[in-house]
């Protein structure tokens, strides 16, 4: 038996098979498993099951959709987005930090404001000051009308009565008349002032004697102007009243007529 299993391991060599293991009770040829070979059919963006661990790691099939969703994105919502040039005009995350910022789609709107911040450079203040009077002859103040807050203001030439407490008896026939009186007169002129609460309210405008047509504008004064409520509006002949309606939020105003021109008036809105 000795002699026959010595020959068995001759032949086993001989053969190649030297992972064979032979039992004295028989053979029994059994190969070690091999090393498995990389699949030629693998996917290599195929999920990565630690890609949890690290949801920020850099994704090895970003590049081919370089507009996947970016898990990372939150943590840096002003990242430059790489699909960005698909659409240009797609909203800016960042915008809301710097609202003057160019706008990438202003072509598109002949219209609109070339530099929506434009105004800065234009923003408007009270010309006059306002001053405590008590011998006005023209009070400025709200009235309880019909359910309604009404602030009434008569116009004559170059001026509003009721803001300036007394009527200057100026005389115009024409608008440039009164942009020449007041060049030579606001430096010694006041306006009463007016504070009132935040609300909506009605300013009733009426034409007294100014022999061309008028109207009324009221809108935020400085930086107030971008974002303020307004009201605006023309068209009142001699004799003609109308009502100007609007919801004032708190701020600073001036109020004006740009047709008869007259000073620009300072209103204060409070919280209500």
């Amino acid at each position: 038996m000795k002699l026959q299993h010595l020959a068995l391991v001759a032949i086993a060599s001989t053969l190649g098979l030297a992972a064979t293991s032979v039992t004295p009770m028989g053979f029994n040829l059994r190969p070690s498993s091999p090393v498995m070979a990389q699949n030629p059919c693998a996917n290599p963006c195929a999920a990565d099951p630690c890609a949890a661990k690290n949801p920020c790691a850099a994704n090895p099939c970003a590049a081919k959709d370089p507009c996947a969703a970016n898990p990372c994105a939150a943590k840096n919502p002003c990242a430059a987005n790489p699909c960005a040039a698909k659409n240009p005009c797609a909203a800016n995350p960042c915008a809301a930090k710097n609202p003057c910022a160019a706008n990438p789609c202003a072509a598109k709107n002949p219209c609109a404001a070339a530099d929506p911040c434009a105004a800065k450079a234009q923003a408007e203040a009270a010309d006059v000051q306002a001053v405590e009077m008590d011998d006005a002859e023209f009070l400025l103040a709200v009235e309880q009308i019909d359910g309604q807050n009404v602030i009434e203001l008569t116009q004559t030439p170059c001026q509003f009565l009721e803001s300036e407490g007394e009527d200057l008896d100026f005389s115009s026939a024409s608008a440039a008349d009164c942009q020449e009186i007041n060049s030579e007169t606001a430096a010694q002129r006041m306006a009463q002032p007016l504070t009132i609460p935040a609300g909506e309210y009605t300013f009733r405008v009426t034409n007294e004697n100014v022999p061309y047509e008028v109207g009324f504008y009221l809108r935020g004064a400085g930086l107030g102007g971008l974002t303020l409520p307004r009201v605006s509006g023309g068209g009142l002949f001699e004799g003609d009243t109308r009502d100007y309606t609007v919801t004032l939020a708190p701020g600073e105003y001036v109020y004006s007529c740009p047709l008869n021109p007259t000073l620009r008036y300072p209103l204060t809105v409070t919280e209500g």
